[in-house]
């Protein structure tokens, strides 16, 4: 059919809303049939289901249902993607305080292993306390790329 509107001569706005028809947009879906089934909150509908065809939703009840329900889930769909990245954010930021932490912890034991004269302990804190402060940085880094990300 579009082929033969375009070789009707038809509007290119006509035309460009009319999309080919691929077989992914042919795939039933049982979404409507079973709303509650397994694999459904990621699907997506086919260009045509979201075409603005004038009445469609006044003259068919059924078909403003189907919007409201294919809306609701976009919604959805949306509100766990912000609130995963914002668990995300925080729990980057939760574990950049642990390892700040951790590492003060780790530089007050080897103080005072050194004031105590005990080289080796001294050593190790020294070296655990450096390890946790390249983690917080790692941690920050990773934390800004987040935020980059989600903006």
């Amino acid at each position: 059919a579009r082929r033969q509107m375009i070789a009707l001569g038809a509007n290119p706005d006509i035309i460009s809303r009319y999309q080919s028809l691929s077989l992914m947009d042919l795939k039933v879906t049982s979404a409507v049939a079973d709303p509650n089934s397994q694999g459904q909150c990621n699907s997506t509908l086919a260009w045509f289901w979201s075409m603005d065809i004038p009445g469609d939703t006044e003259v068919d009840n059924w078909m403003s249902e189907f919007y409201q329900v294919h809306w609701l889930r976009a919604k959805a769909m949306k509100e766990r993607c912000m609130e995963e990245v914002e668990l995300l954010v925080s729990e980057c930021e939760w574990t950049g305080n642990f390892f700040t932490r951790r590492s003060t912890q780790f530089r007050h034991k080897g103080r005072s292993a050194s004031e105590e004269g005990l080289g080796g302990a001294a050593a190790y804190f020294e070296r655990q306390a450096t390890l946790y402060s390249r983690l917080v940085e790692d941690a920050v880094e990773c934390l800004h790329h987040m935020k980059l990300s989600a903006m």
